[in-house]
């Protein structure tokens, strides 16, 4: 009798590198909190930070991370020589237009995406994620090339809406990643919006700051632009230290007119949580003191 033949194996997640400028930084809390999420539904991921954050105080979340993290500086110690063959390399592999050689590819910029790369190499990542289209993903997009994986980033708000943010540079990022994630709907579908418009990437979604991923619905993902990959189904969640108590949360629909949130928190593991739930009147939210 032969025996039965062995189950086909389930299909093996990709490993996912969560890249940050800094880690840990306090005022983080909402990116610790996705990376806990996809955690919690079985994902594969490491925390690649650029530059190490103070460490001596952090949330107490930050502890129940299980991902390795690693940092990016501690192996970028390229020379002059190595920084300039990687940025011509840079240039001829990605096509980059002479205008916008010295905005790309700064050497610190090089030099950490160097470091980066080598990280995402050593750890078996297939995709990266980054927080931020600032340093973060200006650095990311680079080590991505360097490793041959893809990237995606997260776009929030200074990073884009910035005066210093160069529009050119913005849309090259962009246009490199896999699809990018914004936080408002305001950022990627507003008539005359600055920075994350159709034209910029192949693909935007949306989870406004401070959802909590489960409370998502989760899309498969679109070829073209259409409605955002991640939409709110319930509520939003909002976390925040039990030491900083002093404010009121205000709700708009427009960025004019501003009402008070109704406030009943819940303590849970040292946080102060609010949940708001899905108002078609709340689309944007402000800290006030009172």
């Amino acid at each position: 009798m032969r025996p039965s033949p062995a189950p086909a194996a389930a299909p093996r997640a990709p490993r996912i590198g969560y890249v940050v400028k800094v880690f840990p930084r306090l005022s983080e809390t909402f990116i610790v909190n996705e990376i806990r999420t996809l955690e919690g539904w079985g994902e594969q991921l490491c925390v690649l930070s650029l530059h190490h954050g103070d460490a001596s105080i952090t949330h107490g979340i930050v502890r129940e991370l299980r991902s390795p993290v690693l940092f990016a500086e501690d192996r970028a110690v390229a020379g002059d020589d190595e920084v300039q063959r990687t940025r011509k390399r840079l240039i001829r592999d990605l096509a980059i237009a002479p205008e916008l050689q010295a905005l790309t590819l700064p050497r610190k910029y090089v030099r950490l995406a160097l470091g980066l790369a080598e990280l995402i190499r050593e750890q078996k990542v297939e995709h990266v994620h980054a927080h931020f289209a600032s340093r973060s993903g200006h650095v990311a997009a680079l080590a991505a090339a360097l490793a041959g994986c893809s990237f995606s980033l997260t776009a929030h708000a200074k990073d884009i809406y910035h005066q210093e943010v160069d529009p050119r540079l913005l849309r090259w990022k962009l246009s490199r990643a896999a699809f990018v994630v914004t936080v408002t709907e305001y950022n990627s579908s507003q008539p005359g919006a600055k920075p994350v418009t159709k034209t910029y990437a192949p693909g935007i979604g949306l989870v406004r700051a401070g959802d909590a991923l489960e409370l998502a619905t989760v899309i498969h993902p679109q070829t073209s632009i259409g409605k955002p990959v991640l939409g709110i189904q319930e509520a939003i969640q909002f976390t925040w230290p039990l030491s900083s108590t002093n404010f009121l949360l205000e709700s708009s629909i427009n960025l004019t007119n501003w009402t008070l949130v109704p406030q009943s928190t819940l303590l849970m593991d040292g946080q102060n949580k609010l949940s708001v739930p899905k108002d078609a009147t709340k689309k944007f939210f402000r800290l006030t003191s009172p």
